[in-house]
């Protein structure tokens, strides 16, 4: 996994977005919320590739993401 993702998970984790997520199902978040930003959000990766820090407009479109994958949730 690259480390922009890792970061990513890890991110969502240490905000606690992920409390609410069964134990059993964290895997299956993290990769639907990698695909979602993949399909939606392509910037934050390559923002944090880039700039190797995840800056104030890269969070905010973050946290965005990451609330409305988890709406998005099956």
């Amino acid at each position: 996994m690259p480390v922009e993702y890792q970061i990513i998970i890890i991110y969502a984790a240490t905000k606690k977005y992920l409390l609410d997520i069964p134990v059993a199902e964290i895997l299956s978040f993290e990769s639907e919320l990698s695909e979602y930003i993949d399909t939606k959000y392509p910037e934050i990766p390559e923002s944090i590739r880039t700039n190797k820090v995840i800056d104030e407009e890269c969070e905010a479109k973050l946290k965005k993401a990451i609330e409305e994958c988890k709406a998005n949730r099956k």
